[in-house]
């Protein structure tokens, strides 16, 4: 017969918050309510991204969707 003992499992470690990415201002917020109610079909999603290029070094992009993504 073994003397040995079991360990307890190891508590998992809470999920550290995710960092703000970005922030949306208020005039931004509602330009985008602006464009998605003057869109001709429904507006399901909004992609905003990053490329290289303009006065700065970096544009911003803006995509609205009209379908879901699968």
């Amino acid at each position: 017969m073994s003397d040995m003992t079991q360990a307890s499992p190891t508590p998992a470690k809470p999920k550290r918050p995710r960092p703000q990415v970005m922030r949306l201002t208020d005039a931004a917020a509602e330009r985008i309510t602006e464009l998605t109610q003057r869109a001709d079909s429904e507006i399901v999603g909004l992609r905003v991204g990053i490329k290289n290029g303009g006065c700065a070094g970096q544009s911003y992009t803006c995509l609205l969707y009209t379908s879901r993504c699968v």
